[in-house]
């Protein structure tokens, strides 16, 4: 038996003690192991957008994302499967010039939120604005978007958009 504060706590007391301080401590690292994570993944993102307005799909297809990729659009009910890296940065070029052809230059994002979903896997939701060199938006005026990320060798990269 151990005293503590003028008290006398028993084997089962001390156990109890010991296992309830070892979860806190677990649960101190994983906190701590997920705010790394997230701090990761808002640099990935923040990178991705520099990116996006720099219409650098090559870098895109390299640094952000993970071949294979799932691409679905909702609104035109289709996906595709980007199987390699060549693929995803061919996808991305294509989009360039297709939003291009309606006038973009850049788009701004409004906000971004991250869920853990693992210790491996988030979801990042963002909303956004297309817009033309005169600052209007391209309609709809806003846009939501959803990546899932996935932690490889390579850091935080995204595995499926659905926007």
């Amino acid at each position: 038996m151990m005293p503590i504060n003028g008290k006398i706590l028993g084997l089962r007391h001390l156990i109890l003690i010991v296992l309830l301080w070892m979860g806190a401590a677990c649960q101190a690292s994983e906190a701590a192991e997920a705010e790394n994570s997230l701090s990761e993944m808002k640099t990935v993102m923040d990178r991705f957008i520099k990116l996006f307005n720099a219409t650098d799909a090559k870098a895109i297809s390299q640094e952000v994302y993970a071949a294979p990729v799932l691409h679905n659009n909702p609104e035109a009910d289709e996906y595709q499967v980007l199987k390699t890296e060549e693929e995803v940065e061919k996808f991305w070029a294509d989009q360039f010039e297709a939003i291009k052809s309606k006038g973009w230059v850049r788009s701004t994002v409004d906000d971004i939120d991250f869920r853990m979903a693992g210790s491996d896997m988030a979801i990042a939701s963002i909303r956004f604005s297309r817009l033309r060199a005169n600052g209007e938006p391209i309609p709809p005026i806003h846009r939501v978007a959803n990546y899932v990320f996935l932690k490889t060798n390579e850091g935080w990269r995204i595995i499926l958009v659905s926007s």
